[in-house]
């Protein structure tokens, strides 16, 4: 198997998670409705992931959701692992987390394979 095609397939499985991350609701507080206070509503890092909210994969409704989210794939060019973090981030700088609450989060997706010499890296940055 060529390397190239094993990264391809990494960023098909990488870019599948992203887009279906990306149309969930900024915040779990913006699901059914708009926050009270932006961005002092918004919910802390500390209770980032589903599990803080009782969802289980898929049935995530919110971006944030998706932190220290695990999966993994199999398909006809071997198993991915992959591996999903949220954090907040500012417009400006948008590599770095902020340190507290934002207007943006971003979602970096890894992916990894046995068979990949380096493992593929996706962000997407979602604004409110």
């Amino acid at each position: 198997m060529v390397e190239a095609d094993l990264e391809y397939t990494a960023v098909a499985i990488g870019q599948n998670l992203v887009d279906e991350a990306r149309v969930k609701a900024f915040d779990e507080v913006s699901v059914s409705s708009a926050p009270s206070q932006v961005p002092a509503g918004f919910t802390g890092t500390n209770k980032f992931g589903g599990a803080n909210d009782g969802e289980t994969y898929p049935l995530f409704d919110d971006f944030d959701d998706y932190h220290n989210f695990t999966r993994t794939d199999t398909t006809v060019h071997g198993i991915y692992t992959t591996n999903a973090t949220v954090t907040y981030v500012t417009e400006n700088d948008p590599e770095h987390s902020a340190g507290g609450k934002t207007a943006f989060k971003r979602l970096t997706v890894v992916v990894t394979s046995p068979f990949l010499s380096n493992s593929v890296t996706l962000s997407y940055v979602k604004p409110y």
